[in-house]
């Protein structure tokens, strides 16, 4: 039998959904959710100015960002990073991000980076 994901249905229609449990404070269990994708965007990351702050659907609330072509490095607190100050992220890393991505701020170390970012909202009924 094929492995197979469970479905929701809104308003974009029927969409296959994953599980994933939530952690409280102090890393007690919070429950569960189902995540469902919101959409998609492709960032290239310039060497010589900071990328805006990426948009997220409505209903996002995390983020699945994956670095390729060059390694950038990111803030989120509203300060610019540069090619030396900042997280840094390496070709092919991935970030899980559930914050709020206003103030995210992008910077490639090399020319050619682009960022990947995949949206995911919860289901409501989960």
């Amino acid at each position: 039998m094929p492995d197979t994901l469970p479905t929701v249905t809104g308003d974009g229609g029927p969409r296959e959904v994953v599980p994933v449990m939530l952690i409280g404070p102090g890393g007690t269990y919070a429950g569960t959710r189902q995540l469902y994708a919101l959409g998609y965007q492709q960032v290239p990351v310039a060497i010589d100015a900071v990328a805006p702050a990426p948009v997220p659907p409505a209903g996002t609330i995390v983020a699945l960002m994956k670095v390729e072509g060059a390694p950038v490095r990111y803030r989120d607190d509203g300060v610019d990073p540069t090619q030396a100050i900042g997280m840094p992220l390496m070709i092919g890393e991935s970030l899980v991000y559930d914050a709020v991505m206003l103030d995210m701020r992008l910077i490639a170390q090399q020319a050619g980076a682009i960022v990947n970012i995949a949206y995911y909202g919860a289901s409501l009924n989960a």
